[in-house]
């Protein structure tokens, strides 16, 4: 596969409004073993990431939901089923209330990239996802 990086990402926790003032409440460590730290698509490998960047135990609820689709795990933060990972793509739900950001620690060994065979010539259809993906302002 030639992979190509799009842009990096900047991973760091968010959550509902209500939910950041338990955070508050309890202290960001006793706050991430409190209420539930949910998987993105990584699994746990941020949230692992995240705690070794900040100094902290890693040591979560055992009963996080699982959601493999972005947009239904953000929909959980929002809702205040846990603590989330995300990157700028959550910009417009911190923007409207929606969110806040618990840390200012995020991680910058994520990337959004797009990933072509080598074994193959790449189709005309490929070719232009690509380009058109590459003039994308993200």
């Amino acid at each position: 596969m030639d992979v190509e990086v799009l842009f990096n990402s900047n991973t760091r926790p968010l959550a509902s409004p209500e939910t950041a003032a338990r955070v508050h409440a309890l202290g960001l460590e006793n706050a991430a073993r409190e209420i539930p730290l949910l998987p993105d698509a990584s699994g746990m490998a941020a949230w692992r990431d995240w705690h070794d960047l900040a100094g902290l135990t890693f040591a979560p609820r055992k009963n996080a939901l699982s959601l493999p689709d972005a947009n239904s795990r953000l929909q959980a933060v929002i809702a205040g089923n846990g603590l989330g990972m995300q990157d700028a793509f959550a910009e417009p739900e911190i923007e409207s209330g929606q969110l806040v950001w618990i840390s200012e620690l995020g991680l910058t060994n994520f990337a959004y990239c797009i990933s072509l065979p080598t074994k193959r010539n790449v189709t005309e259809a490929e070719e232009h996802f690509r380009n058109w993906i590459r003039a994308q302002d993200f």
